[in-house]
Order: C-alpha cells, then structure tokens, then sequence
C-alpha cells in the first residue's frame, strides 16, 4: 500500500531474528506455536495482555510476531508522524517481556482445539501425512499432539523468548516513507544481551534495495 497523499506517509519494519524453530533442540515442536502465540498477547511489564495491541491500534498501527522454521520476525507498520510512540512501544516490548500465565493457559487450551479438530478435514489429513513422510525424522516432519503441548512449561516458553532476544545474527528490513539514519538512531532502544545493534544489518526496500551495515553510518 502506497498512499501519495504526504498526511499520511507510511512506514513498514521488519526485525528478522535468525533464531526460530530449527534451533529448539530436544524441545518439543509444540514450543513454537505456544510461545509465538503466548509472547505476542502477553504484551510487555509496562502494557500487560491486550494492552500492547491496544496501544498500537489507537495509532491505527499493526504489529505481529511469527516464529518460523529459521527466525523470529517482529514486523510493524505505522504512520511517520507517529514514529516516536510506535518506537517506544516496541521497545517496550522488546525490553520488557513477559508471558503471562494466563495467556499462556488460554493460548494452549486454542492449540488443543485445533490438534482435535484437525482431522475433521480430510485433506488435512492427507497433507499432514504427506508432510510426515516427506520430512521424516526431520523437526519440520514432527506433528503437534495435546500431550507434547501440555509437557511445555512456563520455564520452557521463557528459556526459548529469552535466547531469541540473544541472538546477534539478525536483520532490520525498512520500507516505504523511512529515514535511514534515524533508525540508526532507534537501534539503541533494542539491545542484544545490554549491547545495541550498533553492528545489525539494515536493509531498506524501495524501487529496488541497499544494503546498509549501520556501522557504516556510526
């Protein structure tokens, strides 16, 4: 979406954490979906639950959380004359994580329903097999059940949200209406283990793309 009228320039952002299910190890599968789905509606210690998603709805903002078999994206986009609250926000949600036990409790009773109902549909069935074959003995290959959900603890969920925040190979993506050299500035408001991103990759997307190292710009 591209808007020509200058009132309402928007910005697309993108941070592309390498870390994602492909690194959970001997931990079920199940952790992945729970923790993307438990993470995202905890909010943050300063806007709790809902309250997050509230704050950027007020601004007419999006803001998701996928975790995928290579990375975790954190992707939002909003208006440029609103920037420096988006900002704040997501650095609340990025300093300030938590996973409420009732979301988490809520977000695992959803994933069960859906495990239950899944063969309902015969050609998920058919697919779901299909993918069990072809992936064998693979993590992409593993299927969820209610009993490997249920075996995923608070501990684990926190243990997994806080490696992903400590992981140093990642990626800024930036489009539309976006000013480089003040994101630069931003990167400070999203440390990796108390060090800024002073170092992360940004790439910025328009008629075609750069690639920018931040170090570059320091």
């Amino acid at each position: 979406l591209s808007l020509p009228n200058a009132d309402f320039p928007i910005v697309f952002a993108e941070f592309q954490i390498y870390y994602g299910k492909k690194n959970i190890g001997n931990r079920k599968t199940e952790i992945v979906h729970l923790l993307e789905d438990a993470w995202q509606f905890s909010g943050s210690k300063s806007y709790p639950k809902d309250k997050l998603l509230q704050e950027f709805e007020k601004l007419g903002a999006t803001f998701s959380l996928d975790l995928d078999y290579e990375k975790t994206i954190l992707s939002v986009s909003y208006l440029k004359k609103d920037e420096k609250r988006v900002i704040e926000l997501l650095s609340s949600f990025w300093n300030e994580p938590i996973l409420d036990s009732e979301i988490v409790t809520t977000m695992r009773e959803r994933i069960a329903d859906k495990i239950r109902r899944r063969n309902d549909n015969p050609t998920s069935i058919g697919m779901r097999k299909l993918k069990e074959r072809v992936f064998k003995n693979t993590i992409a290959g593993k299927v969820s059940t209610i009993d490997g959900l249920n075996s995923v603890t608070i501990d684990d969920l926190s243990l997994f949200q806080k490696e992903i925040l400590s992981e140093r190979n990642r990626k800024l993506l930036l489009t539309r209406d976006v000013d480089i050299k003040l994101w630069k500035e931003y990167l400070s408001k999203f440390p990796i283990n108390n060090q800024t991103l002073s170092t992360a990759e940004i790439v910025k997307f328009d008629d075609d793309y750069e690639i920018v190292n931040v170090a570059e710009l320091l």
